[in-house]
Parts: structure tokens; sequence; C-alpha cells
């Protein structure tokens, strides 16, 4: 009985190149894009973009995030290190604080202290991170700022909300504004706070549960009688009517000085809204 031998060549790589060029390969991403559904969210076009911030330091980062929060970032160009788009009114210090909060929020890092929310409500009134600004609002809101603090970040930032608590608490408070914090305020709020105060302890229903009886420690040496504590609704009254809050005819409102009045870029200020402002 004969068989028959069959032999086989050798595989070369022309026979696998045959085999993998015969399947179906889109030849560019045109034809992938005609054949599927763009998803309307998760389909980003992103790109670095190089920002120049106050002249002194490049930034070479994402666009994404900013322009989707942000319409100034959207108007933008993109920057390139040869011509980098210049952000002049940022200090670092805030700008690293927007990167830090978009890239690292993810692993729930925010920022924690009063100073790196201020800062991010700062570049976020600027430049219209309108959600960022939100955010920071709320943290600052819940964090114990102190009251002249929250009058010049309100005045500055357009926070109506911190006026009237802000304005209250210093007028109940036992010790008036020493010199560095009336540096801080216009000189008109620190008038009127003056005049809050002084009507207040005028007023004989001012006080409640305060205490003016002498009072001894454990050693038998006495104590100086607690500080009146005052009346936080008549002072909330009164700083209503000084202030005029509330929309009362001639109340004061918060204007951005860049925006409708000549003047330095970013500045707040706060002016009798029956005083005319030019354009």
């Amino acid at each position: 009985m004969t068989f028959a031998t069959t032999h086989s060549s050798p595989r070369t790589d022309a026979d696998d190149f045959s085999i993998t060029s015969s399947l179906s390969v889109p030849s560019s991403p045109i034809s992938v894009m005609s054949a599927h559904r763009v998803h309307n969210k998760f389909y980003i076009n992103d790109e670095l973009t190089v920002f120049l911030v106050n002249n002194e330091v490049l930034f070479k980062v994402h666009r994404h995030a900013l322009d989707r929060e942000s319409e100034i970032f959207r108007a933008f160009p993109t920057g390139t290190d040869e011509s980098p788009v210049p952000l002049d009114d940022v200090n670092e210090n805030e700008f690293v604080t927007l990167l830090e909060y978009f890239y690292d929020r993810v692993h729930g890092d925010t920022p924690r202290s009063h100073e790196e929310w201020s800062s991010l409500l700062s570049i976020s009134f600027r430049f219209k991170f309108e959600k960022i600004r939100d955010r920071a609002i709320k943290e600052l809101t819940a964090m114990n700022i102190d009251p002249v603090d929250r009058v010049v970040l309100a005045v500055k930032y357009d926070v109506s909300d911190w006026l009237c608590p802000a304005y209250v608490d210093l007028c109940i408070r036992s010790e008036p504004l020493r010199e560095d914090e009336a540096h801080k305020l216009e000189l008109s709020t620190t008038v009127k706070l003056a005049c809050a105060r002084e009507r207040l302890r005028a007023n004989p229903q001012s006080q409640s549960g305060s205490s003016q009886l002498v009072t001894y420690d454990n050693f038998g040496f006495s104590q100086a009688p607690s500080a009146p504590a005052y009346n936080k609704d008549l002072a909330k009254s009164i700083i209503v009517e000084i202030f005029k809050i509330g929309g009362a005819a001639g109340a004061e409102v918060v204007v951005a000085w860049g925006e409708k009045k000549k003047g330095k870029k970013g500045r707040v200020a706060v002016v009798p809204a029956d005083v005319e402002i030019s354009a």
C-alpha cells in the first residue's frame, strides 16, 4: 500500500500580512465618526493651552473644564509657549487653587482653609465661574469668619447676604472697631457702624440676659461682671434702617467698578442708589 505524503510550505511574514490586511480596518477617524454616534457629553475635544499668569509664570493645562465653567475662558484663543494667553489680573496662588479644584476634587481633595476658598471666590467672581462661586460662598458661609473680613469680601465680590449678619455682629460685640479694622472698611461704613452701636446701647431694651452681678472664682477673688448681651433682633432692625438694607429708597448697591464706572479693573465700590453712574 502506498501512502501519499503532503508537504506544506512554511508560513512567511507575507502570509500573516495578507491575513491581517484582509480585515475591515477603518482608514481614518472620519470613517469611524460617520459610522457611530458621538456621545453628547463625553466626547471631549480637549487641548492644552498655555496661560501667562501675572506676566510671570507659564501654565500649560487642559481647556475643557475651564471652558465648560466660564464663558470668559471659552472666548480665549489657544495659547502656546510662544504666544501664551495673558491673565494679568490673576495671581499665581489664585490660579493654582482653581486648577487644584478641577484636577484634585475627583479624589475629594477640595480647599479647606479660609484663604483658599477666598482665592476661589475671587477668581470665580472675576471670570464668571458661577458654580465655583456658589460653592465658595457656601463653604465660607459655614466658616466662622471675622465679621470685618466678611464685610470686605461681601462688598468686593457682591455677596449681599453676608452684609447684614456681619454688621449685626459688629454692632453687638463689646469691643468697638479697631483702627486696623476701620482701615479695611469704607469710611461711610465705619461711621454708620458707630452710629448703630451708639443707638443700640442708648436703647433701654437693648440688653438681654446681661449680668451685672459680681461673681467669685474658686479662690474667693471677685470677677468682673460679664459683658452685656445685646438684643440681636433690635440690633438687626437698627442696621437695616441705618444701612437701608432690603430695597428701601436710597439703599446702597454694590457696583462692579470695572463694568459700570471707569477705574481700576476689578475694583468694587459701594455707592448710594440715587447717585447717577455714568458708563
